[in-house]
C-alpha cells in the first residue's frame, strides 16, 4: 500500500458483528496506520487479532474528556495516516469520533472515509418498512419523561424513525416506546450473518 496520507484521519467501518464482513480495504488501511484509534479496548483488540495485526492504539469513547480529543487532534495532525473505527459499522455515527473529526478539521487536517456497513442501514434494509421518508434520531435522551416526548414527537404516520440504544437502557426505552406507541414493529440487534 502506498501512503500518500499525511495529517489525515480516515474514518474506517468495520463488520456489524462478522469478522469476515470487514472489507479488504479497511484491513489494509488498519495494517498500514501510523496510528490506530479504537473505540473499546477488548472489541479494537479482538478486530486486531481477527486480521493478524499487532499494534498498540489510543481510545475515543464517551469517556475521553475535550482536553483528551485535543491531544489526539495533534496526534493526527503530526502523523500520516492514523484510522479510527468504531466497535462496529461507521465511526462518527453517535459516538466521540464525531469531536474527534472536528477536532482534526479545526487543525486544518484531513478526514477521509473507507465506507461500509452502517447499523441503522442494515436495519432498515430488512424491516421491510417503507424507508422514505425517516429520521435517524440517535440516542435518545436518559430520561424517561424527556424521551417520551422525543418518542412523541418523531413518531409520525407513514414515517419510520431508527434510532440506537445502549444494552444497559434499551429495557426502560422499550417501556416507554410501548407507552407512547402501544405496538413498536421491529426491534433489531446483530443483523449480521
Amino acid at each position: 500500500m502506498k501512503i500518500e496520507f499525511q495529517k489525515t484521519l480516515v474514518l474506517v467501518s468495520v463488520s456489524l458483528g462478522n469478522p469476515g464482513d470487514l472489507t479488504a480495504r479497511a484491513r489494509e488501511l488498519l495494517e498500514h496506520s501510523d496510528i490506530l484509534i479504537g473505540e473499546e479496548p477488548q472489541i479494537t483488540s479482538k478486530l486486531l487479532k481477527s486480521i493478524l495485526v499487532s499494534k498498540q492504539f489510543f481510545l475515543c469513547n464517551e469517556h475521553t474528556t475535550p482536553e483528551e480529543i485535543r491531544n489526539l487532534g495533534e496526534v493526527v495532525i503530526n502523523s500520516g495516516l492514523t484510522v479510527l473505527v468504531s466497535d462496529a459499522g461507521t465511526p462518527g455515527i453517535e459516538d466521540p469520533g464525531r469531536e474527534l473529526v472536528q477536532e482534526v478539521l479545526r487543525r486544518g487536517g484531513n478526514v477521509r472515509s473507507a465506507p461500509g456497513p452502517i447499523a441503522f442501514g442494515a436495519a432498515l434494509s430488512i424491516s421491510g418498512f417503507k424507508i422514505s421518508p425517516f429520521t435517524f434520531c440517535g440516542f435518545f435522551s436518559r430520561d424517561s419523561a424527556e424521551r417520551k416526548k422525543e418518542l412523541i414527537y418523531y413518531l409520525k404516520p407513514g414515517h419510520t424513525i431508527v434510532f440506537y440504544e445502549t444494552p444497559y437502557r434499551y429495557k426502560s426505552v422499550l417501556r416507554d416506546l410501548d407507552w407512547v406507541l402501544k405496538k413498536p414493529r421491529m426491534i433489531g440487534k446483530f443483523f449480521s450473518v
